[in-house]
């Protein structure tokens, strides 16, 4: 049979449950993505709710029946089910659209309980439309990391796909990121993609416009505690408004997908004065050696400081103002400074638990 070649791509679900009985019945995508270079795998969830709007767990009391609909020169339509069976799936050849809805029934099959909504399915259609990746990610030595794997954002449905089988869509926004983005076992986090330095956000978006097999590495680079701090007559002494401008750090909830990081596009942010502020274990997740602002296009690390900060001192009782005089390292060379006489200047880690001052007299 020939299939039919639709120049379309549909999205939308309908979450008009009809009801029945005093049931209300939804039809939820929760899974569409490839799993072949010409198949995907089409998947939804039956979700049944009492005349409170509550959800009734699925069990075998309930029997549930899919009926799913191809369309292609000849449609076809499938009907199937099982008592209990409220998550199910179906191949889709590329190039077919499928239109589920399910009808949910007593345990004898005897009362119709209610009647979904419909669900269709299609990702892009025209014809090879499959690019193969192959996926690896290399430690800061360029070993081999087993620990990750490579997430696919499902754009039919709207869902990270954490098995993703590493087919894209040619000519189409994919969405992509590397799992976990920090690994405890090794002090390692993500860093950047391929060879490029500049790339690193994570998750990040990808536009492919051929078909050809390509290598996708995502590069992961030892992190250290640090701290960044202030002192006034080489006493610490914790002043308010020190900021810190870190490119990984995952601050930007970019909708639908979720957290990242801003790269380039990072902004200062004001740091708590306590002791490894910049910890593996702070939402910083530790900083890199060695990221040298002399690099052209690759991100740094920046501090920031106010010229002029007031502080009551208990030996006098009395509020003092207290002015920027530098910054400074400890222990001396853990940290370098493009300018160490400027409120604002790139820093570059040199060292495990280096201390970055920020000096007021």
């Amino acid at each position: 049979m020939k299939k039919l070649i639709f120049l379309c791509l549909i999205t939308t679900t309908e979450f008009l449950a009809q009801s029945g009985n005093g049931y209300e019945i939804e039809l939820k995508k929760i899974y569409c993505d490839w799993v072949s270079a010409t198949s995907f795998l089409d998947s939804v969830e039956t979700i049944i709710y009492d005349f409170n709007g509550n959800i009734i767990p699925p069990s075998n009391n309930f029997y549930y029946e899919y009926h799913v609909t191809t369309y292609g020169n000849t449609p076809n339509t499938d009907i199937f089910g099982r008592l209990g069976l409220n998550k199910t799936f179906e191949d889709n050849d590329q190039n077919f659209i499928q239109t589920w809805y399910v009808v949910v029934k007593d345990a004898t099959q005897q009362i119709i309980l209610g009647t979904s909504n419909t669900a269709s399915f299609q990702m892009q259609t025209e014809p090879e439309k499959a690019k193969q990746l192959i996926f690896q990610a290399k430690g800061n030595n360029g070993d081999p990391i087993t620990e990750t794997k490579l997430e696919h954002w499902m754009y039919v449905v709207n869902l990270w796909n954490e098995n993703y089988n590493r087919f894209l869509t040619v000519n189409h926004d994919e969405v992509l990121r590397s799992s976990p983005n920090f690994i405890l076992s090794r002090y390692e986090k993500f860093n950047h993609w391929n060879s490029n330095k500049s790339s690193i956000l994570n998750h990040n978006h990808f536009y492919y416009n051929n078909s050809y097999t390509e290598i996708l590495t995502a590069n992961y680079k030892t992190v250290i505690n640090a701290s960044v701090r202030t002192t006034i007559d080489h006493s610490y002494i914790n002043l308010d408004g020190i900021k810190f401008k870190d490119p990984w750090l995952r601050d930007y909830n970019e909708a639908p997908y979720g957290l990242r990081n801003q790269g380039l596009n990072a902004f200062f942010q004001i740091l708590p004065m306590i002791d490894n502020n910049l910890s593996i274990n702070s939402n910083h997740e530790g900083v890199f050696l060695n990221q040298d602002f002399r690099v052209p296009n690759q991100p740094y690390y920046s501090v920031k400081a106010d010229y002029l900060q007031t502080f009551n001192l208990s030996q006098t009782g009395r509020t003092h103002n207290f002015y920027f005089q530098g910054w400074s390292a400890s222990p001396q060379g853990s940290a370098e400074f493009q300018n160490a006489n400027a409120l604002e200047t790139p820093v570059v880690f040199k060292q495990e638990n280096a201390t970055v001052q920020a000096k007021y007299y």
